[in-house]
């Protein structure tokens, strides 16, 4: 976790690797409680509002996958 301006920066990268068959991935990343989403990178497949979001993604890897999640810590959330 980077901070990016007010907000905070979560990056992932999954590799294929190389002469193996498209593999299929599951990934549920859970971020700090009472984070707010900014934006996600790709998109993902559920997301889930609990006190702390999860936000979940099911990747194909043909090739290598990058996860980018800006989100807004607790202290630094606006109304």
């Amino acid at each position: 976790v980077q901070a990016y301006g007010l907000y905070q920066r979560y990056q992932l990268l999954l590799q294929k690797q190389l002469g193996t068959r498209a593999e299929r991935a599951n990934i549920q990343i859970t971020l700090p409680a009472g984070s707010r989403l900014i934006s996600v990178t790709p998109s993902p497949s559920d997301v889930f509002l609990l006190d702390a979001p999860i936000v979940e993604f099911r990747l194909s890897l043909l090739t290598d996958q990058h996860i980018e999640i800006i989100f807004a810590p607790e202290t630094h959330q606006t109304q």
